[in-house]
């Protein structure tokens, strides 16, 4: 380990890199996006210098942020799911102390549907949460893919899935009290909740493999979504049916409320 570290300290030494510029620390999680996260970290390993590329499964972002800690001026690519973008935003807000780039340009290169494998004990919410409906079937998701792992090797099969587990909850029927077992308070005030089976919490614009669920903007006394504003969105869904045409862009979910604290 001491060698490692000598020789990662040696690769990222400030004087090494031209006057403004921001090198790229890559950081992969290669289970995601069904596998296609390992074939991603081997092209970067490839395209640029291995010292800037790590993968998440082997020490999780620190080892690559701990490399890049003495760099004034730095750029992080994520490449994975939600649960990696969450993962690596809390250990960046928890050695901000440590490092010299204290806020690094960060980007995303998506690999959901594909990975909740992610470690679990994250508190800080970064993307979005939700309950009811297309929270359970997330959870079917994960207890079958655990269940029978060799099965959840491709995106659109992960995909196809969802279609069947959903087709499932809409003709068995989901919980009609779903409104009745749920309150919402934002910023002090109670929601007057209408007829819904399932609610997102959204501090991004998207959600879902990329679904506008908040919609685009309109006179309805709302603001455009926005992750830096200090507020989430809460948007509720009406069912499965409802999950599919907003998955299709034929509709938006139902605008609840904006807020900063929920």
């Amino acid at each position: 380990m001491g060698n490692i570290k000598r020789i990662l300290c040696s690769f990222c030494r400030p004087g090494l890199f031209p006057l403004g510029s921001q090198p790229l620390l890559v950081l992969v999680n290669s289970k995601s996006g069904g596998g296609q996260g390992a074939d991603v970290f081997t092209a970067f390993q490839r395209l640029l210098n291995p010292n800037q590329v790590y993968s998440l499964l082997e020490g999780g972002p620190l080892s690559g942020v701990y490399a890049f800690r003495s760099i004034s001026d730095f750029r992080v690519l994520i490449c994975g799911g939600d649960g990696t973008v969450g993962w690596v935003l809390s250990c960046l807000d928890d050695v901000v102390q440590e490092i010299k780039c204290k806020l690094p340009a960060s980007a995303v290169l998506p690999l959901g549907i594909g990975g909740r494998e992610d470690d679990p004990s994250i508190f800080t919410m970064n993307n979005y949460f939700g309950i009811g409906i297309g929270a359970e079937l997330c959870l079917d998701f994960h207890l079958q893919r655990e269940e029978e792992p060799d099965k959840f090797h491709s995106r659109l099969h992960n995909k196809a899935f969802y279609f069947r587990a959903g087709i499932k909850k809409m003709v068995k029927g989901y919980s009609r009290t779903f409104t009745q077992e749920v309150e919402i308070e934002i910023d002090g005030k109670k929601l007057d909740l209408p007829t819904l089976e399932g609610i997102v919490i959204l501090n991004i614009g998207s959600w879902g493999a990329g679904t506008v669920a908040w919609g685009p903007d309109k006179e309805d006394g709302h603001s455009p979504a926005c992750h830096c504003d200090g507020l989430v969105e809460v948007v509720g869904l009406q069912g499965v049916m409802h999950l599919g045409q907003i998955q299709s862009g034929i509709r938006t979910g139902i605008r609840l409320a904006q807020g900063a604290q929920v």
